[in-house]
């Protein structure tokens, strides 16, 4: 029975990468929100693609796909940090932006739980995400703590 086990994140949550600088300038964060905001907007899902369902007790979220083609300098400045991240701390071979980015926006009392981005057993997604990354384009005032 599993009644009384306590579930603890993974050892590997702990090797996390901040940066101590801000990647892109206030103008640079404006264009890029500008951007996903002209995007189609749909409504953040848990699961894969083919089963993506609504599930408001993991996730209430807003997103959209920022298309490469319209900010290929915000790609490239991307994928020039997740190289120095991966040089600096993790060391996998070809290591790249391959994914459009996900451009998310929370409504007030919106959330997106901890979560792993496919199944435990890979069924649904190629293991080729090996980093993820999250940067944060409002301004950090703003930030209700």
């Amino acid at each position: 029975m599993y009644e009384n086990k306590i579930i603890t994140e993974p050892k590997w949550k702990s090797w996390i990468d901040q940066t101590t600088t801000p990647l892109f300038t206030p103008d640079q964060c404006k264009q890029i929100i500008e951007c996903g905001r002209k995007q189609p907007p749909q409504p953040g899902q848990i699961g894969s693609s083919k089963e993506g369902k609504s599930d408001t007790n993991k996730r209430v979220t807003t997103i959209s796909w920022i298309p490469v083609k319209e900010m290929s300098h915000m790609y490239q400045d991307l994928n020039a940090f997740i190289q120095r991240t991966n040089e600096n701390h993790f060391g996998f071979n070809d290591i790249r932006v391959t994914e459009q980015a996900q451009f998310t926006e929370y409504p007030e009392g919106g959330f997106y739980d901890w979560h792993m981005d496919c199944n435990i057993n890979m069924e649904d997604e190629p293991p080729v995400r090996k980093i993820s990354m999250t940067l944060l384009l409002n301004d950090p005032s703003t930030i209700v703590r």
